[in-house]
């Protein structure tokens, strides 16, 4: 099916499960088999996977659709994952820029695929310094922000 399963074989603890789980309990919830599994998935380098995708590669027999479409939803609203719209495909989920290094997104519009750009960090970074100057001028709550740049993969663009 073209996914790799092997990140779900762990020898030493991963940092960044271990401040996901901390964050999960902090915010008031227990950290149930799904939610970490979840997590876990997430977690590895450049993944960007719909909620199709994560319930293939965790397994109908671990989680079922409905659990898995609320752990989404409760890691997406504490702020753990956050859900990326992808035009007019599903939106992919990706772990939240508190529990991952800072990036931009290149998105081919013709074939949907998504790719890492984490030299944009310092862009992001200038945004996110100006939507705390917004926030408190218009008295809103920013809660975040994404920077994508959409065009063609190099194979849409010789195709």
């Amino acid at each position: 099916d073209g996914f790799d399963r092997s990140h779900f074989v762990m020898k030493t603890p991963d940092p960044v499960l271990t401040r996901a789980a901390s964050f999960i309990r902090q915010s008031g919830f227990s950290v149930t088999g799904p939610r970490y599994d979840v997590v876990k998935l997430l977690s590895a380098p450049a993944t960007h996977l719909n909620a199709d995708q994560i319930y293939e590669l965790i397994g109908k027999y671990r989680i079922d659709r409905s659990t898995l479409y609320r752990v989404l939803d409760l890691l997406c609203d504490i702020r753990v994952i956050r859900k990326v719209p992808a035009g007019n495909r599903k939106p992919y989920y990706e772990l939240s820029e508190m529990f991952c290094d800072d990036h931009a997104h290149l998105i081919c519009t013709k074939c949907k695929r998504v790719v890492n750009v984490p030299e944009a960090a310092d862009i992001k970074k200038q945004i996110s310094r100006r939507e705390k100057l917004v926030g408190k001028k218009y008295n809103f709550k920013v809660l975040g922000n994404r920077l994508e740049y959409q065009g063609l993969c190099p194979d849409c663009s010789s195709s």
